[in-house]
């Protein structure tokens, strides 16, 4: 599964219905994605416990070349009980 903005902008983040629209396909994640009462901010309920692959990405920031970061890749594997609720900020 992937977590992104879905093309919300600025602090609004992503609705409930950006999420729906974005997983029609795919309909069983929206039992474990939601979005959380704060706006922007997505809810992941951990379906069974045993160990879960998460990557994060961020992105280069800054306004030209020669300012900001450059963005990085953080991954690991983390044990987690059955209905831990995990609150992700994507954007």
């Amino acid at each position: 599964m992937t977590l992104t903005s879905y093309n919300a902008v600025y602090q609004n983040g992503p609705t409930q219905a950006q999420l729906a629209s974005y997983f029609s396909s795919n309909s069983v994640i929206l039992n474990y994605l939601t979005m959380s009462p704060v706006q922007g901010v997505q809810m992941l309920t951990i379906p069974a416990t045993g160990s879960y692959r998460f990557e994060v990405i961020g992105a280069r920031g800054g306004r030209c070349e020669n300012i900001g970061g450059f963005g990085a890749t953080v991954s690991a594997t983390i044990t987690l009980q059955a209905n831990k609720k995990l609150y992700c900020v994507v954007g």
